[in-house]
């Protein structure tokens, strides 16, 4: 290909470009290059542009297609310095209206500034105490009675005591540096006296700064949380509109208290509270001087609501140059002789490191060099542009993307108010992925550009969803990076294309956590004010890169983490960048409630936020919108923007909807269920691609054997099946009959022992079913290779008029060597296969657990074909097995599912209408909500109950309403009330190892040989002529690249912590799971 790069480059950065396309290209003038270049070769120097680029570069490429036609194919840099296709301006006028606004709108930047420099210079002043600075030189690991930051904030208190009601008085005291050594000791005896558990007496109270500062000093390392369940469950349902009435519950037992026998040690300070510095009180007064300037605006953010923001600016500002200052390996050098004792740290070895007060004076200074920078956090971050396929029109099938797009763009008045909440239900398999950047990229600044995090609940579709941005939508390495725990997938797919505490520092810790990132080329220009607060380049990465796509374990730590510094990372992502949320009820109840703390903070931020997916309950949706109203009230009132609406977007196949729903008015609810009850109009009309069938089996409870009578039930049902969905496959001269099918059961010890039953079954004579076990619990490289294979055969769309599995080598072979006429290549699988597989099944038999799982795991049927059907293709059994096992009063819809009570019956037909099934499977039951519930009998009620309590109507700090009311916030009882992913444990990491000198495997914890601690037993397997694939691990392991054959994560199983205790049984077939006679 023929390109021309043009530069319009300033100062530096011309001669950086030049030396750059001077080793690429001819040049043919004073600012233009010529060159004849391969595709890899324009990325090699796109990418080298990239990093050198500065605010000053500016270079575009054109592409030269014929004698009559050039394309733009990227732009570097400055891109007002081109037009849409590249072209430069004779002559040019600009002013930057909006570039001005977006820097001056932050009316509250000068308090963020002063209150971040001011609790920096006294976060850790708390560590001049004498058990501290013996703590320090010790070569034992000692814990702190009292942790030091509880120990600053009492300082802080008896620096202020007296005043506290008067900030002006209090301010001007430190100003003047009129206290000492004494009165400060003085007070503390007398607050250790008392106990010095209280940051408050009853009969106090504190003017609102002080309280603010205070609560910055104690929670710079952690929130405070409860350990007293009984207290927990007490004021769980108590409101809390006041900080005040919080500090009348917070004392020292709320996290910060490890030895209450040695506490008194941490109020002892031989040394003095750096009185003698003459730096510290310097700075001190300075810092006091810069809050006393600000004093006339504190009311004014006390009527507006608006500490909740300034304070998360604050604490970032605080913990992000804290833990930059205290990363530095060469120690602060001192000039301050007087306090030359008194260190915050030491180092790896153990030498001491930091002198308190430099540590104090560079932690503060550091915090207000970023606060200063926060305005460029949230604008000053680079887009992807120039993504042509995006601009595409869909195909016919998909032609509601563009009409979405359209719609959107009518309604986008004012690009400077960003506040977008959007809802994409579209069905199963059409097309929401690529609408969802489509409709982002219509509504960023110009319509040309994306910046964006997509996050997802799976680590499989998270994969699967950065494969479609970067093939589908095109989206360059260099503008894209998936994020996820390191896994098999991501080592192959590289190759194909509470220790610091021991140091007497917390703020050492990283502040991104142990993840994979796709791409780490960091061909990208880093912004100069990010080089003093990111120290590596995978933080670089997740913040930089314009589209983020990762598991929401990642992002939502943002909201999520009170311990330590791993929200940072996140929060200064969700500040730069919007944010969509991929099948977002997905997720059990208590993850719901903290995926609506993630939604409140980017409403706070200024973000726009999409929730997608095509069985979003009118109760999530509802209670997302609040949250989201409610974050984004407070940027609102912050940035001072004169808007009383949010513009709410409901899209899917048939319609989009845009309305300005007013702040004030309750007028979401209605718009909702106007465009459900529309979309349930169109999915009527809508040709039935799914159809249920009810396969009885209560008269199996009061048999023997139950379990055996149930998977017999299942498979002469499978046999029925695929009798009536079946294809016509004509191979050496014979015609079979084909059909590809799945079996749901909702635990993985089933869905094992299911596939052993069909395996090991005397089978009809004329009919051969070979049998795949699909689920999680599985050696990684063994869970790969079957999900790369079934990702191939499964896709029903023909290329060159044939399907994958036709020319398949596997199928053919069983094809060829089976006499029977039939062939069943069934899936037996647990959820797993319910979200994120784009697959097609002919039919499928489910276990149920929820009205969710039945209609995502029947968009697996009939996918992609769309074929007519005459019978039903979805057979759904009566009674799942906890069910058939239990009694009356027993909990059967549960993990999965959201049954906590008892249900009038537990048979599937007593629960649902089940006619409607019969007719058409849909999200009608999903996303319908009848106003009268009836959730103990009714499976679709219980659901909608669930959600609308935890989400809608729950109080205090159990429910989600009030964490947008309540001051709960400041505490972590939200989080541990709901925490996030709680119920998946913690897992135990195994790795089966090939012992090469013996011939055998081993199973292996921290590189020990652990088979007699797990007792783990293999399975014999005597059927494996019914397998579909045989899997071998000792096959698998030759297929890795011999580069990557030492990376343990291949021969990785994760056994879960419950599961510890059990007896233990391992198949390379079956995977690990539990011995069940």
């Amino acid at each position: 290909m023929m390109v021309i790069f043009t530069s319009q480059c300033e100062k530096k950065a011309l001669s950086k470009t030049r030396r750059v396309l001077d080793s690429f290209a001819d040049r043919i003038g004073d600012r233009t290059w010529k060159t004849i270049i391969t595709l890899e070769g324009l990325d090699a120097v796109h990418k080298l542009l990239r990093k050198t680029a500065s605010k000053n570069t500016a270079v575009s490429c054109h592409w030269i297609r014929s004698r009559s036609l050039s394309e733009l194919v990227w732009v570097v840099g400055n891109r007002s310095k081109f037009n849409e296709e590249g072209v430069i301006p004779v002559n040019s006028t600009q002013k930057n209206i909006l570039g001005s606004l977006k820097e001056n709108n932050w009316h509250y930047l000068p308090v963020i500034k002063a209150l971040s420099a001011f609790v920096g210079l006294i976060h850790d002043w708390g560590k001049a105490n004498d058990f501290f600075q013996c703590k320090l030189r010790s070569t034992n690991l000692i814990s702190d009675p009292v942790r030091h930051e509880w120990v600053s904030a009492i300082i802080f208190r008896a620096l202020i005591k007296g005043n506290e009601n008067n900030d002006e008085t209090w301010l001007k005291k430190i100003i003047d540096k009129a206290w000492t050594n004494e009165e400060l000791n003085n007070q503390i005896v007398t607050e250790t006296d008392k106990g010095y558990i209280n940051l408050i007496e009853e009969s106090e109270s504190n003017s609102v700064l002080a309280n603010w500062i205070l609560y910055l000093v104690f929670t710079h390392h952690k929130l405070p949380y409860l350990t007293d369940r009984n207290i927990f469950n007490q004021i769980s349902e108590e409101k809390i509109p006041t900080i005040h009435e919080l500090y009348s519950k917070l004392d020292v037992s709320w996290g910060y208290l490890n030895n209450i026998k040695e506490a008194k040690k941490c109020f002892d300070f031989s040394k003095g509270f750096l009185e003698k510095s003459v730096r510290f009180k310097e700075e001190l007064s300075k810092c006091a001087n810069s809050l006393l300037e600000v004093l006339p605006v504190i009311n004014d953010i006390q009527e507006k609501k608006l500490w909740r923001l300034i304070i998360n600016y604050s604490r970032i500002c605080i913990i992000l140059g804290d833990h930059f200052i205290s990363s530095k390996n060469e120690p602060l050098k001192t000039s301050d002789t007087e306090n030359a004792e008194l260190y915050a740290n030491t180092n790896k070895e153990k030498n001491l490191k930091q002198p308190l007060v430099n540590h104090l004076i560079e932690v503060s200074k550091q915090s207000k060099k970023i606060s200063r920078y926060l305005p460029r956090f949230e604008y000053g971050f680079e887009s992807a542009q120039d993504i042509k396929k995006l601009k595409a029109k869909s195909p016919p099938d998909f032609k509601w993307q563009d009409n979405a797009v359209e719609t959107v763009k009518k309604h986008q008045k004012n690009e400077s108010i960003n506040n977008w909440f959007i809802i994409n239900m579209a069905s199963t398999g059409q097309g929401k992925t690529i609408a969802n950047a489509k409709i982002f990229h219509a509504l960023s600044q110009g319509g040309q550009s994306l910046r964006f995090t997509l996050a997802l609940g799976l680590r499989t579709l998270t994969q699967q969803t950065g494969e479609v941005y970067s093939k589908k939508i095109g989206v360059s390495n260099q503008d894209l990076a998936v994020v996820m725990g390191t896994n098999v997938f991501t080592l192959l797919s590289k190759h194909n294309d509470n220790e610091y505490t021991k140091f007497g520092s917390e703020s050492e810790e990283s502040l991104l956590g142990h993840m994979y990132i796709s791409d780490d080329d960091q061909s990208y220009s880093i912004p100069d004010f990010l080089d003093f607060s990111l120290t590596n380049n995978k933080e670089k990465s997740f913040l930089l890169k314009p589209i983020v796509i990762c598991t929401i374990d990642h992002i939502i730590n943002a909201s999520e983490v009170v311990k330590g510094g791993r929200f940072i990372l996140p929060s200064l992502r969700l500040m730069s960048s919007d944010l969509i949320i991929d099948e977002v009820d997905d997720f059990d109840t208590r993850d719901l409630v903290a995926i609506g703390r993630l939604i409140h903070l980017a409403g706070m931020y200024g973000r726009k936020v999409m929730i997608s997916s095509a069985t979003i309950p009118p109760s999530l949706a509802r209670g997302y919108f609040e949250m989201y109203k409610s974050g984004w009230e407070i940027y609102k009132n912050f940035k001072d923007i004169k808007c009383e609406t949010l513009n709410v977007v409901w899209v899917d196949e048939f319609d989009t909807k845009v309305e300005n729903i007013s702040l004030k008015e309750p007028e979401f609810e209605s718009n909702h269920k106007d465009f459900v009850n529309n979309r349930l109009e169109k999915l009527k009309k809508k040709p039935v691609l799914q159809k249920a069938e009810l396969i009885k089996c209560n008269h199996l409870i009061n048999e023997e054997n139950k379990l055996e009578k149930y998977f017999q039930l299942i498979l002469e049902n499978i046999k029925s099946f695929h009798e009536n969905h079946n294809s016509k496959f004509e191979i050496y001269g014979d015609t079979k009959n084909i059909s590809f099918g799945l079996t749901r059961l909702a635990n993985i010890n089933e869905c094992v022992a299911l596939s052993r039953y069909i395996n090991e079954s005397e089978q009809h004579a004329d009919i051969e079913i070979r049998t795949v076990c699909y689920h999680s619990r599985q050696i990684q490289i063994l869970r790969h290779e079957l999900e790369t294979y079934l990702d191939r055969i499964l896709n029903r769309k023909r290329v060159n008029g044939k399907y994958a599995w036709e020319d398949d080598l596997v199928i053919n072979e069983i094809v060829k060597h089976t006499k029977k006429k039939n062939i069943v290549f069934l899936v037996v699988s647990s959820p797993i296969e319910e979200v994120g597989r784009d697959h097609d099944f002919d039919w499928a038999i489910i276990e149920p657990s929820s009205i969710r799982s039945i209609i995502q795991l029947s968009g697996r049927v009939n996918r992609h074909r769309k074929d007519k059907i005459l019978s039903p293709n979805v057979g759904i059994l009566q009674l799942n097995i906890k069910a058939l096992n239990g009694n009356q009063d027993s909990i059967v819809f549960v993990r999965p599912g959201y049954q906590t009570e008892r249900l009038d019956s537990h048979e599937l037909d007593q629960l649902i209408n089940f006619e409607n099934f019969r007719c058409s499977i849909d999200s009608t039951e999903r996303i319908y909500q009848r106003n009268c519930l009836d959730p103990v009998s009714n499976l679709s009620d219980l659901e909608h109950y669930v959600i609308s309590n935890k989400l809608i109507y729950d109080i205090g700090f159990k429910g989600l309403s009030s964490w947008a009311i309540d001051m709960w916030y400041l505490t972590a009882l939200p989080q541990k009330a709901n925490r996030f992913r709680e119920n998946s444990g913690e897992d135990i990491k195994l790795y089966r190892i090939l012992d090469d000198e013996e011939g055998k495997f081993n199973w292996e914890e921290f590189g020990l040989i652990r088979n007699y601690f797990y007792d783990i037993k293999d399975y014999p397997i005597n059927n494996q002529e019914k397998f579909w694939l045989k899997r071998e691990l000792k096959k698998s392991i030759n297929n890795i690249p011999l580069s990557l054959k030492d990376e343990k994560i291949f021969y990785e199983i994760l056994l879960p912590s419950y599961m510890n205790d059990s007896e233990l049984v391992y198949s390379d077939n079956y995977g690990l799971f539990e011995k069940v006679e």
